[in-house]
């Protein structure tokens, strides 16, 4: 009898486990059908993912909940497209200032790529997303749908955008092989917006979701590249509070500081996340057939602090189930 219960259990455990695997599968998909058709029907897509991989209710609402938000980024964005009759004009629509000289911008469904010189970049930085802002996204996005409708005065639009270094070898040989949007700073950057959009509330470990996305963290992992990408993190932070502590001595405005303590956590908190990420789990569900895209989604929705545990959990169950 216990034996039985065991099992039962067991079983169930493996259904919830597989369901929050589904669940980011879902999400994945809804978001490449806005990126393969900015036209879709948001609402009926998410209703016929939801029924395809057959959600629980609280996945269901979950995924509602982004769809929603998604939506709302969507209609922003193609709105102010459609009502722009140069880049230069849907530029300064969307982000309320002219667009520097010798730029680019491109909208990928829900948000925009903004394609710029080396020279408005620090050091020898690739690409940018704000990603997760200070501010509430649901309010930025509730603020900014009333102005589609109003006086068009668009505000803090920079979550939903990100940036890239045209000058970067590295994005020029790709973008002659796989074409525009297909880069992998574009993807990374891309992935940013995207996890801002699903996670409104907890933060993830985002950086490294977006790894998993554009494929950095497969190259990165064979190369070691993570030792790397460590050690500059904590350049970058000694950096940042050299310059920090500059702008205390010389009394700089209060909002300046401000930004700069943000700053220096975020880099921090991202240098956390990427001591004790879990790569080695991450490696074993996508050999037991989770692909590196899905992963990337498990991790966005995922608070850090759960995110050993349940990846742990999904590849015992995903092994066991392969040997019943």
């Amino acid at each position: 009898m216990v034996k039985i219960i065991d099992l039962i259990k067991r079983s169930k455990r493996y259904y919830l486990l597989g369901k929050e695997v589904d669940q980011a599968r879902a999400v994945s998909k809804l978001f490449d059908a806005v990126l393969k058709d900015p036209k879709v029907y948001i609402p009926k897509a998410t209703d016929d993912l939801v029924a395809k991989y057959e959600l629980r209710e609280e996945q269901k609402n979950r995924v509602i909940d982004i769809s929603e938000r998604l939506k709302k980024a969507r209609d922003i964005v193609q709105s102010i497209k459609a009502r722009s009759r140069s880049p230069q004009e849907f530029y300064k629509s969307f982000f309320g200032t002219n667009m520097p000289a010798n730029s680019g911008v491109k909208t990928f469904g829900f948000t925009v790529g903004v394609y710029l010189p080396g020279d408005n970049f620090q050091g020898d930085v690739v690409g940018e997303a704000r990603g997760f802002s200070e501010l509430s996204l649901e309010e930025i996005l509730k603020y900014n749908t009333k102005q589609l409708n109003g006086k068009r005065n668009f505000r803090d639009l920079q979550v939903l955008s990100f940036k890239v270094n045209t000058r970067d070898p590295i994005f020029h040989l790709e973008l002659k092989s796989k074409g525009p949007g297909e880069t992998t700073v574009e993807k990374h950057e891309l992935k940013h917006v995207i996890d801002a959009i699903i996670s409104e509330e907890e933060r993830t470990a985002e950086e490294l979701s977006a790894d998993l996305f554009s494929g950095d963290l497969r190259t990165a992992k064979e190369l070691n590249g993570l030792t790397l990408k460590a050690d500059d993190l904590k350049r970058t932070i000694g950096n940042l509070e050299r310059r920090y502590q500059k702008m205390r001595e010389n009394n700089l405005p209060e909002d300046l500081q401000e930004k700069a303590r943000r700053s220096i956590n975020s880099h921090k908190l991202t240098l956390s996340y990427l001591e004790k990420f879990p790569f080695e789990l991450v490696v074993e569900a996508e050999k037991i057939g989770i692909s590196y895209k899905d992963l990337s989604y498990i991790v966005a929705m995922t608070p850090f602090a759960k995110l050993e545990h349940r990846l742990k959990l999904i590849v015992d169950s995903k092994k066991r189930k392969q040997h019943i």
